[in-house]
């Protein structure tokens, strides 16, 4: 069989940023303890999995969670969180690590801003998604965009970093051409976009696509929903899946990987196909 391997993929520089700080925490002596992780650290079970004997994982219910530690270290994912958390740690004096992807950090400081300027801000994005839940904490005035914009306010647009590109940008020309009292932040992530843009690059070269990601991961299914536009494609998380795969239907196989998903894994399935007839 042959595999073309699509890059860029795996992890982005955010991803090796906040492991390398939780790495070097955890290496020191002298760490606070008990240790508590709020959320994922990253959305690939493989990379939480490395930390759970010596974290106590918190992925739910936050705000009432961070009431019942008064002593130890508090780890804030690369996704970020909102500041009332963030507030509630240092006033008891937690230690506090924060791993926050400083593209989610830009977006975060560019929310508090146009919130102090007067303007009501809208994020394009799953309201569900850790990303998004940490710019709607920010304030009252950052809301969901539902497709429509009050002309009366000052608006302000932005968007969850691990979109599709496209779409994005098909969303904010609409909005130009329906709105004139807003402004727009396009911030999907140029590690997220570099992805796509390869997969679309090398879609004519290949017969179906495989993207390896974690199906927590937003980043990842963006770039599934790329790739299904061009060929037929497979979301998997490791080379154990492969046998759902009706490998035999294909030539060329292209593999790529979301921004989360770690390198060990990716050489796993490229090494696996390559031993397939």
């Amino acid at each position: 069989m042959n595999v073309i391997e699509i890059k860029p993929n795996g992890f982005c520089d955010g991803v090796v940023r906040a492991i390398r700080i939780l790495d070097v925490a955890l290496n020191d002596a002298n760490i606070q303890k008990p240790i508590y992780m709020f959320g994922s650290l990253v959305h690939n079970k493989h990379v939480v999995d490395m930390y759970k004997d010596r974290i106590i994982m918190i992925n739910d219910n936050f705000d009432e969670e961070i009431k019942k530690i008064n002593q130890g270290t508090v780890i804030f994912t690369a996704h970020g969180i909102k500041p009332s958390i963030i507030n509630y740690a240092k006033e008891k004096g937690l230690n506090i690590i924060d791993t926050t992807c400083p593209k989610v950090a830009k977006i975060q400081k560019l929310i508090k801003q146009k919130l102090s300027d007067g303007y009501v801000v809208y994020v394009i994005g799953n309201k569900n998604h850790p990303e998004v839940l940490n710019y709607l904490g920010i304030g009252d005035r950052v809301k969901i965009y539902d497709g429509n914009l009050p002309k009366e306010n000052k608006s302000f647009i932005v968007n969850q970093t691990t979109l599709i590109y496209d779409d994005v940008l098909k969303t904010y020309e609409q909005i130009k051409k329906s709105y004139d009292n807003v402004e727009i932040a396009m911030e999907v992530c140029n590690a997220t976009k570099v992805r796509q843009q390869a997969l679309s690059k090398y879609a004519s070269k290949c017969d179906a696509i495989i993207v390896m990601g974690d199906k927590q991961s937003n980043n990842c299914t963006s770039l599934y929903n790329v790739a299904c536009t061009y060929l037929p494609s497979y979301k998997i998380e490791s080379k154990d899946e492969l046998d759902k795969i009706p490998l035999s239907m294909y030539n060329t196989i292209g593999v790529t990987a979301g921004a989360s998903t770690p390198r060990i894994l990716i050489d796993e399935v490229i090494e696996e196909l390559k031993k397939r007839p």
